[in-house]
């Protein structure tokens, strides 16, 4: 499961049924909240709003949990190195990668390509 904020009735849930559960947090307290909570990867969101310098002023007091951001990720090689290289262990994309007009166009091909592209991008990144 993920959410758009943290819900501590839905990560104890989770935790009780072993599920998944990747609340969205966007301040130190909530993270802190859902760690305490067992949470062990945190949707940071939105992420455009956060950016990855939020990211790399918090990680080492969180050196356990796993980050995603989402909201606001965009598909090119300076936003998304600079994601990874301030510690994410994966991204977030919707709209950015998969664009309304795209999905209203019943474009495929188009969104097949431009995922390959991402794809492709973050694995060189990565490296």
């Amino acid at each position: 499961m993920i959410s758009p904020g943290y819900v501590a009735e839905v990560a104890t849930y989770a935790n009780s049924k072993d599920i998944f559960y990747a609340p969205g947090c966007m301040t130190p307290s909530e993270i802190i909240a859902a760690e305490n909570n067992g949470i062990k990867f945190i949707k940071l969101f939105p992420g455009n709003l956060l950016g990855p310098e939020f990211l790399t002023g918090i990680k080492d007091i969180f050196p356990k949990l796993l980050f995603m951001p989402t909201g606001g990720v965009d598909t090119t090689k300076e936003n998304l190195e600079g994601w990874f290289k301030a510690g994410v262990c994966a991204v977030g994309m919707g709209s950015k990668l998969i664009s309304k007009k795209l999905m209203e166009q019943k474009d495929y091909l188009t969104i097949e390509r431009m995922t390959k592209e991402v794809l492709e991008l973050i694995q060189s990144i990565r490296k």
